[in-house]
C-alpha cells in the first residue's frame, strides 16, 4: 500500500490523480499518475511512502519517469537530458509484403484501443495499404466525418467503405474487413456489414498504426492484426471479432 503527493507551487502539498497501478511480473507494479498546477520554475516532486495504516514496509522504485501530457507514454531512458518519444511505427515493404498477401481476396482482423479522444479532426489509421496508383485498403480507428472507425478498400476514384460504431476510450475494439468477390465488416460480434462490389486490391506495402506518409498515428494500443489470404465467411467475421 502506498500513498503519494504530486508538488505543486509554493511548496503546497496537493494530491494528484492515481490514473491506474498496472501488474508485472516478479511482484513489479508500474503506477500512472497525473499531476496538474506544476510550475516549472518550483521545486515539484512525486513521493511515495509506506501507508502507514497498513504498519512499516520497503518500497522498492526503479525506472521514475515525468512526462508532459495526460497519460502515460512506454519507458524512455535518458541520463539526465530531456528526450522525446518518437512516435511507433511499422510497415511491411517488398520483398516481406508480396509472398503473404492475396490482390484478389483476403480478411484483416485487427484488435486495438484509442487512449485519446474517441472524436478527432485527424484519422487514426490502424493500418493502411497503398501503391503509386492509389489503390488502398485501410482501417481507421477514427473518421474525422462521423468519428467512428471507418475501413476502406478500393482505388481513389472508386472506393467501398464501412463506419463502424462509435468507440470508447480505453476499450478495446475487434474488427474484421474481407474483400474478394464481395465484402464485408464486422465489429465486436455484430451481424457483419456487406457490399455486394467485387475488390481486386493491388497494394504493394502496409503501414501498421499510420497512414503511409507516416504522420496520422494510431493514439492508442494495436493488440493484434491477423490477416488471412481469402475471403472468410461473414459468420466467420462476426466470430473472430468476439
Amino acid at each position: 500500500d502506498l500513498t503519494w503527493t504530486a508538488g505543486v507551487p509554493s511548496g503546497v502539498a496537493s494530491p494528484g490523480t492515481l490514473q491506474g497501478i498496472d501488474a508485472y511480473p516478479n511482484g513489479w507494479y508500474r503506477i500512472r499518475m497525473l499531476a496538474t498546477g506544476v510550475v516549472a520554475a518550483n521545486i515539484n516532486e512525486f513521493r511515495f511512502s509506506p501507508d502507514v495504516s497498513a504498519g512499516t514496509g520497503t518500497v522498492i522504485m526503479w525506472g521514475a519517469q515525468t512526462e508532459d501530457g495526460g497519460f502515460a507514454t512506454s519507458y524512455i531512458p535518458t541520463t539526465g537530458t530531456v528526450l522525446t518519444r518518437n512516435a511507433d511505427r511499422a510497415a511491411i515493404v517488398a520483398p516481406m509484403f508480396t509472398p503473404w498477401f492475396s490482390a484478389s481476396a483476403g480478411t484483416f482482423v485487427a484488435k486495438f484501443d484509442l487512449i485519446g479522444s474517441a472524436t478527432s479532426t485527424l484519422r487514426r489509421h490502424v493500418w493502411n495499404g497503398t501503391d503509386a496508383g492509389n489503390q488502398r485498403l485501410s482501417l481507421r480507428g477514427i473518421e474525422p466525418a462521423t468519428g467512428f472507425p471507418l475501413a476502406a478498400i478500393g482505388t481513389g476514384t472508386s472506393v467501398v467503405s464501412f463506419n463502424g460504431t462509435a468507440l470508447t476510450v480505453n476499450t478495446p475494439v475487434n474488427i474484421a474487413v474481407a474483400y474478394g468477390t464481395n465484402m464485408a465488416y464486422s465489429q465486436n460480434g455484430a451481424a457483419a456489414i456487406t457490399d455486394p462490389s467485387a475488390a481486386s486490391v493491388s497494394i504493394s506495402s502496409l503501414d501498421i498504426g499510420s497512414n503511409l506518409a507516416g504522420t496520422l498515428f494510431l493514439n492508442g494500443h494495436l493488440r493484434s492484426i491477423d490477416y488471412y489470404p481469402t475471403r472468410l465467411s461473414n459468420a466467420q467475421l462476426q466470430a473472430l471479432t468476439v
